[in-house]
């Protein structure tokens, strides 16, 4: 994958949670995003992005992504936050 640019998330069936709400998964070479129909996470980090429903939060997280994989090598890992959702829930 060229370094700057990120390919679409791959996004597995949706499946249906005990809350009734949908959720489905993506994974990438940095990890395994779910979006749900309130938001999107990317497991093992805190950061997360809300939504109104399951197109919006794999929207989010694909924003994220991109963000992500476009950072070059440098003194911030590519893993680092994209920023988004801080603001998004009000802790920027």
């Amino acid at each position: 994958m060229d370094d700057d640019k990120a390919k679409p998330l791959a996004w597995e069936d949706v499946r249906s949670l005990a809350d009734g709400g949908l959720a489905c998964d993506a994974y990438c070479p940095i990890g395994h995003y779910i979006a749900t129909d309130a938001g999107w996470f990317l497991v093992w980090h805190a950061e997360w992005g809300r939504a109104a429903n399951l197109q919006e939060a794999m929207a989010g997280a694909q924003a994220d992504y991109e963000a992500r994989v476009s950072r070059r090598p440098g003194p911030e890992s590519s893993l680092a936050p994209s920023g988004k959702n801080q603001e998004e829930i009000g802790t920027a």
